[in-house]
């Protein structure tokens, strides 16, 4: 009977032992096996340090909910030579079907734990760790993340979800992140994955991040012919006077297409660039209603009069002429519109017929030469008013723009407009010049041509000027 019962003890510490290790062990072929083992890590009392605490991993687990614990262990591997070490490989999702997927849906973590402690280098225990994991379609990284909650912590996997675990460890120290994410930008992976991860990383850090950006747009541009746009996103995102810093000194390279995509982002978030820098843009054609905008957004127009009177001396096109005019009017004697400004976009807009925009249908009536004449009749009935008020306007300056951006409307708007309301309009634009003080007009329209650079604009001018019979 003592021997029964010394059998049955016997054999009930046998089974718990091999409970003990089939925990403690690695899963055999685990990466193949996907075996869950949250549920035992939650179920187990882990006393000490090594192995962790079973709440330090299930609070692991909450920050990685779709993961699976595939293998938590002590590691003994027989090469290590370093204190006590913990392995802990996760991977998603779970499921023989999701195995048969490929490595991107079917990614690895494999994260090493050691206990903090006095003396210690940290930073070279990582080359010390095995690091094998199947191959991704993404850019895997092996990384030391740093020391918290009483462990130096080290990680193996994709950027995206090695910054997860390191948003949810908070560690202190580690390797340099913001270069390492920076450098990531440079990443050619799977539908560009890590280089979109890296660019949303730098979100707000309003911090050097720029500085390592800038260094990894300078090594792409060794390597590739397409341009660092994402660099400059990303510099963007980062917010702060060293993202701003860094944006101004891209928009005044030499190279022009890193330099217009700069100032884009600048005018996206003006709140980077200092006013001085970004007065200077006003004087660019294509800048200007951009600036005018944030500056009146900032209730700051007024400081932009000087620019606008230099502007009007020296246009660059005819429609920044008239921008930077309608402006001066309006900052100079306080008042909330042009009147003939104002009558020559109601004009436009009242000229608008079926087919005349790019996203609507052409109307052919059956009668189309009787239709058409009733068109026009009950067109120029609805512009009537308008047209004089630019006839009768005392501001002769001030009509004689009105007219001249009716006579010059297709500027930048080609893709969106048809050539026949853009040829309706032009007449109605020439029509008024026609009937306007012709000293003024034809003094206007060959200042204009003398300085005006933009191709366009002086196309438009010498086929006004042809109308009008002004000699050039």
């Amino acid at each position: 009977m003592m021997k029964k019962e010394f059998l049955h003890k016997k054999i009930k510490g046998v089974a718990f032992i091999l409970l003990l290790f089939s925990f403690i062990l690695p899963v055999t072929d685990g990466y193949a096996q996907e075996r869950d083992i949250w549920n035992e890590l939650n179920n187990s009392s882990l006393p000490g340090k090594i192995p962790p605490e079973a709440s330090l991993l299930l609070d692991l687990r909450k920050a990685l909910p779709d993961w699976a614990a595939n293998s938590s262990r002590a590691y003994t591997d027989k090469l290590y030579e370093g204190p006590p070490a913990w392995q802990l490989i996760l991977n998603r999702p779970t499921g023989r079907q999701a195995a048969k997927k490929t490595n991107i849906h079917n990614a690895f973590l494999l994260i090493y734990m050691v206990q903090e402690r006095e003396n210690a280098f940290p930073e070279k225990l990582k080359n010390l760790f095995s690091w094998d994991l199947p191959e991704s379609e993404l850019e895997i990284y092996t990384i030391y993340l740093g020391k918290a909650k009483g462990y130096y912590w080290y990680a193996k996997g994709d950027l995206f979800h090695i910054n997860i675990l390191r948003n949810f460890l908070a560690p202190s120290g580690g390797e340099n992140f913001n270069k390492i994410m920076a450098y990531a930008l440079n990443k050619t992976d799977y539908d560009h994955f890590t280089a979109r991860t890296a660019i949303l990383y730098f979100r707000n850090r309003k911090d050097d991040s720029p500085v390592y950006i800038l260094e990894a747009a300078e090594e792409w541009k060794k390597e590739k012919t397409d341009p660092p746009y994402q660099h400059l996103e990303a510099i963007k995102l980062c917010g702060g006077k060293t993202a701003g810093d860094v944006l101004v000194k891209i928009a005044r390279s030499r190279d022009k297409g890193l330099a217009r995509k700069a100032i884009d982002h600048l005018l996206e978030t003006p709140e980077l660039a200092d006013e001085k820098f970004l007065r200077k843009l006003i004087f660019l054609p294509e800048y200007t209603v951009s600036i005018l905008e944030i500056f009146s957004r900032k209730g700051k127009l007024s400081l932009l009069l000087p620019d606008l009177e230099k502007i009007m001396q020296k246009p660059r096109s005819i429609l920044q002429y008239a921008v930077s005019f309608e402006a001066h009017r309006k900052i100079s004697r306080k008042i909330p519109i042009v009147p003939e400004i104002n009558a020559a976009s109601h004009i436009r807009l009242r000229m608008v017929r079926l087919g005349d925009t790019k996203d609507s249908t052409k109307f052919i009536p059956l009668d189309e030469k009787g239709a058409n004449e009733l068109t026009d009749k009950a067109e120029r009935k609805r512009i009537q008013p308008f047209m004089d008020l630019i006839l009768k306007s005392k501001d002769t300056e001030a009509a004689i723009v009105a007219a001249l951006l009716l006579a010059s409307l297709d500027q930048g708007n080609e893709r969106f407009l048809n050539p026949d309301y853009i040829k309706r309009v032009h007449k109605v634009g020439i029509e008024l010049l026609q009937k306007l003080p012709p000293q003024h007009v034809a003094k206007r329209v060959e200042k204009l041509y003398e300085t005006v650079k933009d191709r366009n604009s002086r196309i438009h001018l010498e086929n006004i000027a042809k109308e009008l019979g002004v000699k050039q």
